[in-house]
């Protein structure tokens, strides 16, 4: 690999995930505090209806674009709930699609975790003849979203 960044990966078939979200239009790449309100307000709404069982429950950021030349970007939290849950007011229902995945393990900060998705889409994909699609790329947050 060249310009250095070791990555673990697999290619893997991932089942299609039901998710709630709220979705942010504007964020700036590295605004974790934002974020970090986002799943805030998420929790909020599932807690109640009994929708966080960790570990079933999954905790994710799906991103639905790169960030632009001023590092603002769209983002949805998510958290992985049952087929038939129905969303309301900000929080959102959707599913991510299921199909063949190439899945990287980063523990690192957010900073960190932009860098290594550059790396990805500039130069690991072409050098292991692999090419995206036009699914969105997402993050499963194993500890602490």
């Amino acid at each position: 690999m060249s310009n250095a960044i070791k990555l673990d990966f697999e290619i893997k078939e991932l089942e299609e995930l039901n998710v709630i979200y709220i979705r942010n239009l504007n964020i700036h790449k590295h605004d974790s505090e934002t974020l970090g309100k986002m799943f805030e307000k998420l929790f909020s709404w599932a807690t109640p209806r009994n929708l966080v069982n960790f570990p079933e429950t999954k905790a994710l950021t799906v991103y639905r674009s790169n960030a632009n030349e001023s590092g603002f970007l769209q983002a949805d939290v998510c958290l992985t709930v049952p087929e038939m849950i129905i969303g309301e007011g900000l929080i959102g229902t959707t599913k991510i699609s299921g199909g063949l995945y190439a899945i990287f393990h980063k523990e690192a900060p957010m900073s960190e975790c932009l860098k290594t998705w550059k790396y990805i889409y500039d130069i690991w994909f072409e050098e292991n003849g692999f090419q995206p699609d036009n699914r969105n790329f997402f993050l499963i947050h194993l500890n602490d979203p």
